[in-house]
């Protein structure tokens, strides 16, 4: 059911489908009658999306983690990133304040294969996101131009008393599948995955 909370697109497209049905059978049968269907219908649509604005579900939680990471990472602002990542992660806090001054980022694109796995019996309660992105940057000291490299994320987060912090990070190159850069290199990522 969470499928509804996430993505009200079905939803719409089946109301939008029934109307078009119901404004045609009002057309061929001229009945009034018809009128009250539609008019739940598009209530009930309407409500739902509704209600999908209104409810962020913890997969979206996670994506907005993302976005707002990616944001801050464009504007250059290391405590904005900071402040995505667990304090329990003490490593990756001081490898992004260290790859923050080395290197600019532009832009950062992410496409739309994001998916978000979530780790059940674990405590805290922890996810898994991995996605492609585009990264447009260089470094700072001008040793190569800003360009754009294509790379494959795999982030884990864990849930905290104030949202889903950054907690483990893993960066590949999608053609080779090799390991660009991690906390941690020896880490094995295989899912499915039951312990932790």
């Amino acid at each position: 059911m969470t499928w509804l909370l996430e993505d009200p697109w079905p939803v719409v497209v089946i109301a939008v489908l029934l109307e078009v049905v119901l404004i045609g059978g009002l057309y061929r049968t001229g009945r009034g009658v018809l009128f009250a269907p539609m008019i739940l219908i598009a209530l009930l649509a309407g409500g739902l999306f509704a209600l999908e604005q209104y409810v962020v579900t913890e997969k979206e939680e996670i994506e907005e983690a993302i976005y707002g990471i990616a944001a801050s990472i464009e504007a250059d602002n290391v405590e904005g990133v900071l402040a995505h990542i667990s304090e329990a992660a003490p490593q990756i806090r001081n490898s992004a304040e260290r790859h923050l001054r080395f290197y600019f980022i532009e832009e950062i694109r992410i496409k739309r294969n994001l998916e978000v796995f979530f780790r059940k019996d674990s405590d805290p309660r922890r996810a898994e996101a991995r996605f492609n992105a585009v990264v447009v940057g260089g470094d700072r000291a001008g040793l190569f131009e800003s360009r754009p490299l294509p790379l494959l994320f795999t982030l884990e987060f864990r849930h905290e008393d104030n949202g889903w912090k950054l907690s483990h990070y893993e960066v590949q190159s999608p053609q080779h599948g090799r390991i660009i850069n991690a906390d941690t290199p020896e880490r094995s990522w295989g899912l499915p995955r039951d312990t932790r």
